[in-house]
């Protein structure tokens, strides 16, 4: 069940994230207002929020997932939009010669210019949505790891407690692990640091 809000969690804040970035990164305007607001957002205690996710969206698995998805969200964004910036300028000027529009460029040079920062940020993002569905799970919940942690600290299971902690370290390494593997299997296109491209 951890596993899942978790996973779920994450997907939504690529989803969101980069469809946010790639608004600031075409409006400057929308991107002066948007991103000191999510670095407020940021700055909250996410314990602070739990109770207000759970009014909006239930005790159920619903509040959780919002809860990945809010801890992971931001440094997702904030990598996709320094990825999407950074294109090269000498592939984005072709472009224009070539009259190409916002999306094609989008889609051909920025896009896949970011992948190695995007990858950056979803490499933070995905443990701490771990972190978060069970941050979740101790405010308000009948099953997933965290309300396994609260009732074995209720009933002074000390072991259960440390297996329980064990197991969320153990599924983010694995989870991380996957998305390394992930990283390198998309970006074999790209020359190595060092290296001269084959």
């Amino acid at each position: 069940m951890t596993l899942y809000e978790s996973l779920v969690g994450f997907a939504l804040s690529i989803l969101v994230g980069l469809a946010l970035a790639t608004v600031m990164v075409y409006s400057p305007l929308l991107r002066g207002v948007i991103m000191p607001s999510l670095v407020g957002l940021n700055a909250t205690p996410k314990v602070a929020l739990a109770p207000v996710l759970i009014l909006w969206l239930g005790l159920g698995m619903n509040s959780k997932i919002g809860m990945a998805f809010l801890l992971s969200f931001f440094p997702v964004v904030v990598n996709a939009v320094r990825g999407l910036d950074e294109a090269d300028p000498e592939l984005l000027d072709y472009f224009r010669l070539l009259r190409a529009g916002r999306l094609r460029t989008l889609l051909k040079v920025r896009q896949p210019n970011s992948l190695p920062t995007m990858f950056d940020g979803f490499k933070i993002a995905l443990p701490i949505a771990v972190v978060g569905a069970v941050i979740g799970e101790f405010v308000a919940s009948h099953e997933g790891i965290g309300y396994q942690i609260i009732v074995a600290y209720s009933t002074f299971s000390t072991g259960a407690v440390f297996a329980a902690v064990i197991l969320i370290a153990v599924a983010s390494t694995v989870l991380y692990g996957g998305l390394v593997l992930s990283e390198r299997v998309l970006l074999r296109w790209r020359p190595r640091v060092g290296k001269p491209a084959a």
